[in-house]
């Protein structure tokens, strides 16, 4: 059993590995979380600080954007089965 309750949420399979996880967002700047049961244990993370970057955002595309208040650049990660990684810029 599972409880969270920082805003709304959504099951995803956001790493591609066929289980979905759960995502959680919420506020302004927006914060951004992924839990997912894993070796028999809930886990989670806070995206926020794992990108450093103030609002996160999934898209649904389900690539993350990482900004800062008042800047200028979005970086945009994917979750993979990996880690999260950057995507590639588009030329």
């Amino acid at each position: 059993m599972l409880r969270i309750d920082t805003g709304h949420t959504r099951e995803l399979d956001v790493d591609g590995d066929g289980y979905r996880e759960v995502v959680a967002a919420h506020g302004t700047p927006m914060t951004a979380y992924v839990y997912r049961y894993h070796s028999g244990y809930a886990e989670f993370i806070y995206l926020n600080d794992a990108l450093q970057a103030q609002s996160v955002v999934l898209r649904d595309d389900l690539v993350y954007e990482a900004s800062d208040m008042g800047g200028e650049i979005t970086r945009e990660y994917r979750i993979t089965p990996e880690g999260m990684i950057p995507v590639a810029a588009s030329p």
